[in-house]
């Protein structure tokens, strides 16, 4: 693998950390409206699941019922896997194409994202496969093509690239770029992590006795208090995480845009080819960690006695 930072003397650089923050809150409150319409959908689809796991675990837990509650586990699970599972990554897809595209209605934008779901979401499954193979290598070299590979979406979506082909494209733009592309990511899962510190800081703070004081005074159960407060704290911190992903999407596009812009006439077709072999190599590795994680206990649980 090339070293992370190709160093040249004239390159040009990306924009700073303070002009990307401004550029993202900008676009963000320009077209507030669709990301506030899509956050609303995504807080219904959180309270649904929220409601259908309390209401799963009353029902196996109730006289009467199957006593195994670890039915009810399976049967949720798979709820969750075959409704909101893909509905949330829709809305997350959504995002991305009124990120991209202007002139998107909420319904034009799922449209879109309906649309362009099987090739993103089959890059996404090639770009966790390369950096899983990455990650079995010592960690650092995961890391390493997480950030090259990152900008795969937008290049989905902009230039019409599916697959390797759009993990390759990433590749050759954060090529030279590593560092500076790395930096500007960690600085601002900083600022998001810290948001989060400090609202929770605040909670524990100044609405924790509050609430303490309100449900003395109401009389009421502790546990009712408990689950009162887990349910304010789940609820902001997806606010929070939902808001902060909305607008690292939009970070992330204008550092595609920055890059897209300085190397796109410079395209070597001969070195992106080198850029999907080794995300080839990556991904196979990936693969093959992935399926003896995920059938190592079968084959043990079936040969293991035969073995041993």
């Amino acid at each position: 693998m090339n070293n992370p930072e190709n160093h040249q003397t004239t390159k040009p650089s990306l924009p700073s950390v303070l002009d990307l923050f401004n550029q993202t809150i900008s676009f963000y409150r320009s077209r507030f409206n669709l990301f506030f319409k899509i956050l609303a959908i995504l807080f219904f689809l959180w309270l649904v699941s929220i409601f259908i796991g309390l209401v799963g675990v009353m029902k196996a837990f109730s006289p009467g019922m199957i006593q195994d509650p670890n039915f009810y586990y399976i049967f949720l699970t798979i709820i969750l896997l075959l409704v909101f599972v893909p509905f949330h990554l829709l809305s997350l897809y959504a995002t991305l194409a009124v990120i991209v595209e202007e002139g998107h209605t909420l319904k034009s934008a799922y449209q879109k994202g309906l649309k362009l779901f099987f090739p993103l979401f089959w890059t996404t499954v090639i770009f966790s496969f390369t950096v899983l193979g990455g990650v079995f290598l010592f960690l650092i070299p995961g890391l390493i093509l997480g950030v090259y590979l990152s900008l795969f979406p937008y290049v989905v979506l902009s230039e019409e690239r599916r697959g390797i082909s759009a993990l390759a494209r990433s590749w050759y733009y954060v090529k030279g770029y590593w560092w500076s592309v790395f930096w500007r990511y960690l600085f601002f899962a900083f600022c998001l992590s810290s948001l989060s510190s400090v609202v929770l800081v605040i909670m524990s703070l100044v609405i924790k006795p509050r609430l303490a004081d309100l449900i003395e005074n109401l009389d009421l159960p502790l546990l009712v208090f408990e689950g009162f407060l887990g349910f304010i704290v789940n609820m902001i911190n997806f606010f929070i995480m939902t808001i902060g992903t909305q607008l690292m999407f939009i970070y992330a596009y204008k550092i595609y845009l920055s890059l897209k812009n300085i190397k796109e006439s410079a395209l070597i077709p001969e070195d992106e080819e080198k850029s999907k072999i080794k995300i080839r190599i990556f991904a196979i590795i990936g693969f093959v960690i992935f399926a003896f994680i995920l059938f190592a206990p079968l084959f043990l649980g079936l040969f293991g006695g035969l073995i041993f």
